[in-house]
């Protein structure tokens, strides 16, 4: 489903990062320590700006709650707690009623589009992963009837060590080379691309933002 919003919250989004960084708020040393300069607080207020600009309400920190909670026990098989809601980073609003949502992930986050079930799967104690924003997000798409689904990530090309990259290699045994190669905007690009493919396949239109040092980039 083609939702007439996701282009041009796209195009909002990377004109307000743009106006960000020219008036010196933002700029590439942020990507690398998000922390610094509260990167995450930054890219929420850009993308309700550009939500606002095509004329969604749009608020931060929304909790959407779940008439069937999502059950790691029964999906994953691994004893996390039951998740009777999710609090998006941005919801959207149109008409008193929720029809996308924003998601922001900074370097820290650059492996939550792997799915619990690899963890899992890996052999992996469960006091060493959580429960993925990916599923929980996967959740919310099948209680609420979303239009669309705004994915921001940041994956600097300066950045040789993928975070967590001893973790990555036993989720993802297949690419135990590649990760150790490629540096982490290389390495989790594809992955990306794929957890979007996925959303769209249920229904929801998807865009994808990949921000570097060359600025973000429209998926």
């Amino acid at each position: 489903m083609k939702s007439q919003y996701v282009g041009r919250i796209l195009e909002g989004f990377c004109r307000v990062y743009g106006d960000l960084k020219a008036e010196g708020m933002l700029d590439d040393t942020d990507l690398r320590d998000p922390v610094k300069n509260n990167l995450h607080s930054w890219l929420q207020y850009a993308l309700m700006r550009a939500g606002e600009s095509v004329g969604l309400r749009s608020v931060p920190e929304v909790k959407m709650r779940f008439s069937t909670p999502l059950d790691p026990r029964k999906e994953f098989k691994t004893n996390k707690a039951n998740r009777s809601f999710s609090r998006v980073d941005v919801a959207f609003h149109k008409s008193c009623s929720i029809i996308g949502i924003g998601e922001v992930n900074t370097i820290n986050d650059a492996n939550v589009y792997l799915s619990t079930s690899r963890y899992v799967n890996a052999g992996m104690k469960s006091s060493t992963f959580t429960l993925m924003d990916r599923d929980v997000l996967l959740h919310t798409i099948s209680e609420y009837n979303l239009d669309f689904v705004i994915l921001v990530v940041t994956l600097p090309k300066t950045v040789l060590k993928v975070p967590y990259s001893s973790i990555w290699k036993k989720v993802e045994p297949e690419r135990t080379h590649e990760l150790e190669d490629k540096k982490i905007e290389e390495a989790a690009r594809p992955g990306w691309k794929e957890f979007k493919e996925v959303i769209q396949k249920r229904g929801v239109d998807c865009g994808l933002i990949v921000i570097n040092e060359e600025g973000p980039s429209p998926s």
